[in-house]
């Protein structure tokens, strides 16, 4: 029965890891794209924003929502697959959009899609870990992102745009994930919360949110955190622009060139913790979050030169 379990855990970790990985893939690709798109749908770059926008509220909401649906049903499951599979559906019929207003429309559809996934995956993914083992599980299948989504994804998505079109880009990073939907039906099992765990949840959902706002470290973090994920999503959005009509080098290019700060992230994702571990938590996160302020200065000031190029 131990070898079931752990072989059980290791399929769900494996399919998690690709799952969320080509999830992600399906919501940066527009970014990669969007050098060919804007100048086809003659779009601005306010526009550009919004689509930007409306895609991560959307994702932050639905998290909320559609996580505490599931949490109130006690089902994963019956959730996640739909969800997997519509994230690839909206995906795809992205590639079929003629109008600024339908992208938008689509790419909001795609962010109220995967916003609940990873919490749902990591519920699932709690209920399998082997004891001491959901840190390195959870690790493992935010890795996909770094590796499929960051490192992979601009390569391949801009190399099938130059040999075809941008919509065969969307159609093509859509079917592994509609793959993986049906994976999911396959090898994974319902997960329903016990009674005692329920109770558990709606305790801590009571009073837990509140208790934790009172400890300064815990409101300096969110607010870091808030600001840190929109510069990020900011560069993420827009680089791939700034390279190909500022930077002035082709679509292929500014792939690779996107794929080398996958590469880097995974390395960071290792180092910089492990770092922390040696030296604290505040001096490291002071250090690194000076570095995330080189990259837009360097695009600032030395627009289209090699230094905005290697420190980005």
């Amino acid at each position: 029965m131990k070898n079931q379990n752990r072989r059980y855990e290791r399929t769900l970790v494996s399919l998690f890891f690709l799952a969320w990985g080509f999830v992600f893939l399906d919501r940066l690709v527009i970014s990669f794209l969007f050098p060919i798109i804007v100048p086809e749908m003659n779009l601005t770059n306010a526009q550009v924003g919004q689509i930007g926008f409306v895609t991560t509220a959307a994702f932050a909401l639905s998290a909320v929502v559609f996580g505490g649906l599931s949490d109130k049903s006690g089902l994963r499951k019956r959730w996640l697959v739909p969800l997997v599979f519509a994230t690839a559906l909206f995906t795809a019929l992205c590639a079929f959009t003629q109008t600024f207003t339908q992208l938008m429309i689509l790419r909001a559809l795609v962010g109220v899609c995967e916003g609940p996934i990873l919490p749902i995956m990591m519920s699932m993914l709690a209920q399998v870990s082997s004891e001491n083992k959901f840190g390195r599980n959870s690790g493992i299948v935010n890795g996909g992102v770094a590796i499929i989504g960051i490192f992979l994804g601009p390569m391949i998505v801009t190399q099938v745009a130059a040999l075809t079109n941008w919509q065969m880009s969307f159609l093509l990073v859509s079917l592994p994930t509609f793959i993986l939907a049906f994976a999911l039906v396959k090898f994974t099992k319902e997960v329903q919360i016990s009674s005692a765990d329920q109770a558990q949840h709606e305790k801590m959902k009571a009073g837990g949110f509140v208790e934790a706002l009172k400890y300064r470290n815990i409101v300096i973090c969110c607010l870091i955190a808030i600001v840190n994920m929109a510069g990020y999503w900011t560069l993420l959005l827009f680089a791939p622009l700034y390279w190909v009509n500022v930077g002035n080098i082709s679509v292929q290019n500014m792939g690779f060139m996107t794929s080398a700060m996958g590469l880097l992230g995974i390395v960071y994702a290792i180092l910089v913790p492990k770092l922390s571990d040696n030296f604290g938590r505040k001096p490291i996160t002071i250090i690194f979050y000076i570095f995330c302020i080189l990259p837009p200065l360097a695009m600032y000031f030395f627009p289209g030169a090699l230094p905005s190029f290697v420190i980005s």
